[in-house]
């Protein structure tokens, strides 16, 4: 009757809980290992770019798996007879943080670090004993891939396009402190970045088009008090 179909949203909602914020914490997990490993050792612009591309990309799934979670959580806070409310608080933003111990607890200056209450939460083999939940989170997974894939190649496009821009800048400048050397080279080098946009525009929409998951339209996460 009605009170076993409660007990089953209560179940979905509880497992999809759990797989949001063990995806947040993985996530979470990675952006702290590209600070470190990554972002910090960069020596060349292209570098530093590619490593806070992979930084956008990681923050891009937390925030939709904090999305996800905080909508489980507010389906769980209309349903009745069950206190896990107490169990899956409120997430904060400065929740979802990368924190250095994660990537290197052993550091210096770690003793007194604290993470944030999810991470000690038992999130992991929830869904173990469900094969539709666990087809379900590995369709949920295909899908979160492709619609980072996506922000990816709109990112390398914006990339190409900045770059562009900025030659033709210095073509001005250059042409303006009478420089033709330096104007002909940054003219050329503006080219070749409106090509490569151009060419990664191009590729990409006849790619976009055998991915049939939309790109979601990303907002800011509101975090709640209680």
């Amino acid at each position: 009757g009605l009170t076993n179909l409660m007990k089953e949203e209560i179940a979905l909602q509880e497992g999809q809980a759990n797989d949001a914020l063990y995806a947040i914490r993985e996530h979470l997990g990675n952006k702290a290992i590209i600070f470190h490993n990554t972002v910090r050792s960069a020596k060349s612009q292209a570098s530093s770019t590619r490593a806070w591309t992979q930084v956008r990309s990681v923050e891009t799934a937390v925030n939709l798996n904090a999305s996800i979670y905080l909508k489980c959580r507010s389906q769980l806070a209309k349903l009745p007879d069950h206190e896990l409310l107490n169990k899956y608080l409120p997430l904060k933003k400065e929740d979802l943080k990368a924190s250095s111990v994660v990537a290197d607890p052993n550091a210096r200056g770690q003793r007194d670090t604290t993470l944030s209450w999810f991470w000690s939460l038992d999130v992991q083999g929830d869904t173990s004993g469900n094969d539709w939940m666990i087809e379900c989170d590995t369709d949920d997974r295909w899908n979160e891939e492709v619609m980072l894939i996506k922000h990816e190649m709109q990112w390398s496009i914006n990339f190409f396009k900045h770059r562009a821009k900025q030659w033709l800048g210095h073509m001005r400048d250059a042409t303006s402190a009478g420089l033709t050397g330096h104007t002909c080279y940054a003219t050329r080098q503006s080219h070749i970045y409106d090509q490569l946009a151009a060419h990664a525009e191009d590729s990409f929409c006849k790619m976009i088009v055998q991915l049939q998951v939309p790109v979601p339209v990303l907002v800011e996460v509101v975090v709640g008090t209680g």
